[in-house]
């Protein structure tokens, strides 16, 4: 299992999911696991992804933002 994680800006986090869902829905994706925290003025989310084709294609899709930091990282 592949995890991707975005910190993005509060203030931003709503746009943000709805172009999450769209994309996911478009290329008929759905996560393993989807979780998000708040920290402080950043919201913090992490999406679990059964391969790793499809994290690194959300990876690539999400990190073309200057406001959007990803990480990626493999599960266990």
């Amino acid at each position: 299992m592949r995890t991707v994680t975005i910190t993005l800006r509060g203030a931003d986090f709503a746009g943000e999911m709805v172009e999450m869902r769209t994309w996911l829905d478009r290329h008929m994706l759905e996560p393993a696991r989807f979780t998000y925290r708040e920290d402080g003025e950043s919201v913090v989310i992490s999406i679990d992804f059964q391969r790793d084709h499809d994290a690194e294609a959300f990876r690539i899709r999400f990190c073309q933002s200057s406001e959007v930091n990803v990480a990626l990282r493999s599960g266990v």
